[in-house]
């Protein structure tokens, strides 16, 4: 997709995060962080490193996530007998009212510091988290890296999104359904041809990129590369 946005760089050429170095409130030592901003949540938060990028990407392209918390405090939940200070990726909170506490790891870190196997380590986490009206999800790098094809999509789409931060968009999500509505699937390309200014058509095509992420339309960006053929539908109720 040859596209460019207001700034004139292509689609996802231009890196809408900075690569920072600064504490964490949590305490950590000083370490290396993405400032990022989130479209889900309109506003900044910190990751820590690529796989925490990854999982965000991963986190902000799926559909019922009514909010997110990328920076939920430390817990101390008893693991193996004593308090562990656990550090979860993020709290999410689903459309069907289910909180998810998201825990992502490169390796079996969670057991470098406790006894337990594995299984019996998800099992207290499990416990901890039901206590307080959630579930626990324990993630590895290889779960997160097999979505390859959906990050690399959607770090284009984060980049389009941030590209339009503060600018409303309320005209072109109305635009944008009317015409799925009359064609039932329309492409990226149809939208494009939608109106003549630059300016609109980067606006309209982010309002798609937002309507699919709020899960009002569909694509399958998944399996596909992201270009001007995609195509996206009305999300069947």
């Amino acid at each position: 997709m040859q596209t460019t946005n207001s700034a004139g760089s292509r689609l996802g050429t231009k890196q809408r995060f900075a690569l920072d170095t600064a504490k964490r409130t949590h305490g950590h030592a000083r370490s290396t962080q993405w400032s990022v901003y989130s479209p889900r949540t309109e506003r900044d938060w910190y990751l820590k490193g690529l796989l925490e990028w990854a999982d965000f990407l991963c986190v902000e392209a799926t559909p019922g996530i009514i909010a997110v918390d990328y920076a939920p405090p430390f817990r101390f939940i008893d693991i193996d007998g004593r308090d562990r200070k656990i550090e979860l990726t993020s709290i999410v909170t689903l459309a069907n009212g289910t909180i998810e506490w998201r825990h992502v790891i490169a390796t079996e870190k969670p057991l470098r510091n406790n006894s337990l196997s594995l299984d019996a380590y998800v099992a207290r986490m499990n416990d901890a988290a039901k206590q307080n009206g959630a579930i626990y999800r324990l993630i590895d790098q290889n779960q997160v890296y097999a979505q390859n094809q959906l990050i690399a999509n959607w770090t284009r789409i984060i980049a389009w999104l941030s590209s339009v931060r503060g600018r409303p968009l309320f005209e072109m999500l109305l635009r944008i359904e009317l015409l799925v509505k009359s064609k039932n699937t329309v492409s990226l390309d149809d939208i494009l041809s939608m109106d003549d200014d630059r300016d609109i058509r980067i606006l309209l095509v982010a309002a798609t990129f937002k309507l699919l992420q709020n899960g009002r339309l569909t694509s399958d960006l998944t399996n596909s590369v992201l270009s001007k053929q995609t195509r996206f539908a009305r999300t069947e109720i």
